[in-house]
């Protein structure tokens, strides 16, 4: 027996919709907005005004963690500090800095609140060419790199005297230290030793 069309048009929705809230699914229909900085392909927030992030529209989970987060705050953060520099607005927002772009890009180069605070991109990098065709081979990957004197990674901005979280990394012994050398030469020490082993080893994540 055939069922009634309109019964199953609601399967059919309950089962879309529902698709969406996982982190496994992604959808090219789902909605994203270009960002002004075209040039180099960052999209910035779907919406200002709620902190919706394109990225968002299919990870909803890394959206919704992202929003208890203080990158997510980081614009207003500034504004509210009372020294807010020109020179304060790369690490701030959706920027050149902490991702493999190397050049002025994001806020830095079309000043749009679409840009403000730490979204997905500041890490991950420019997020067009996935939004446009999400596949596996062309999903952006912040870098695991961490060392002081890098744009790409976390000591794109949290390094030097006002924010030395990588420099006081290097300085410890999860950077250095005497066992470093016996580790580096032992597989078997890899994964808790190096950061490219470890996604490997726990998600089977081997490229970047």
């Amino acid at each position: 027996m055939r069922r009634p069309r309109a019964v199953r048009a609601v399967v059919i929705a309950v089962l879309g919709f529902g698709g969406c809230t996982t982190e496994k699914i992604q959808y090219v229909t789902r909605p994203f907005v270009q960002g002004k900085d075209t040039t180099n392909g960052f999209l910035g927030y779907f919406t200002v005004s709620d902190k919706q992030t394109n990225c968002g529209n299919c990870h909803v989970g890394t959206q919704a963690a992202w929003k208890t987060t203080k990158h997510a705050l980081a614009w207003a953060d500034l504004q509210a500090s009372g020294h807010a520099q020109a020179s304060c607005n790369g690490c701030h927002s959706v920027s050149q800095l902490g991702n493999k772009v190397g050049h002025p890009a994001g806020y830095t180069l079309v000043a749009d609140s679409a840009y403000h605070d730490v979204q997905c991109e500041s890490c991950h990098g420019p997020g067009f060419t996935h939004a446009s065709s999400p596949t596996l081979s062309n999903v952006p990957l912040a870098s695991i790199h961490v060392d002081t004197g890098l744009a790409n990674g976390c000591g794109g901005c949290h390094t030097g005297t006002h924010e030395p979280f990588v420099d006081q990394w290097v300085g410890s012994a999860h950077g250095s230290g005497p066992a470093f050398s016996h580790a580096a030469a032992n597989a078997s020490c890899a994964p808790c030793h190096e950061g490219k082993a470890a996604l490997q080893v726990k998600f089977g994540v081997t490229t970047n």
